[in-house]
């Protein structure tokens, strides 16, 4: 939920889906209300794209690589992507594959989009030199302290200025995210059923 509730100000637009396993994050984001022909995933797994067709009819689930996202949105018709949540382990990819994923991602968006990630960490899933090299800027959105080890939620977008990275003092401090449930005692949204944490 913490990480579906980053897609809300995104009222328009499709909205992808990268890596989403069973369905953690789509089902969060149809509690929200978003409606399914908004959704988008993209899943290597055969199994796990077979159980995403079978929980959520109506929702649109290619069996690919997130590699390959432009051609297939081209190939679908989709030319308004607003927003791209991964439920992929960024961090456990090597810098090419990081850089690979991330630029083909920006270049099927349009020019306001962003890209929602977690990381089992405090620091960012992609490190500021590589940020740098590919023009964006990163920003922590919040952190799940009741994950261990705690994790973060992170915001990429394109650089507005010449000088890319990590942004510091330029949102509140990170707050703590949860589903909302119970008083003051968030729960992590990271479930066993999400691949990639």
């Amino acid at each position: 939920m913490a990480m579906a509730r980053q897609v809300l100000p995104y009222e328009r637009g499709t909205i992808v889906q990268l890596g989403p396993g069973t369905g953690a994050i789509t089902a969060a984001l149809l509690d929200l209300g978003i409606s399914r022909d908004r959704l988008y995933l993209v899943e290597p797994s055969a199994d796990f794209a077979s159980v995403l067709r079978l929980c959520f009819p109506g929702v649109r689930v290619v069996e690919g690589n997130a590699l390959d996202l432009r051609e297939y949105a081209e190939r679908d018709g989709i030319d308004d992507i607003g927003v791209i949540v991964s439920g992929l382990a960024l961090s456990a990819l090597d810098w090419e594959r990081r850089a690979a994923i991330l630029g083909r991602s920006f270049s099927a968006m349009g020019h306001a989009g962003a890209f929602i990630q977690f990381a089992c960490s405090h620091r960012p899933p992609v490190p500021p030199a590589l940020l740098a090299d590919l023009g964006l800027e990163a920003r922590t959105l919040g952190f799940v302290w009741l994950k261990l080890p705690p994790a973060s939620v992170w915001e990429f977008r394109r650089a507005t200025s010449a000088k890319a990275g990590v942004a510091g003092g330029t949102r509140p401090s990170p707050r703590v995210l949860g589903d909302g449930a119970g008083a003051g005692r968030p729960r992590s949204p990271f479930g066993s059923g999400q691949r990639g944490a």
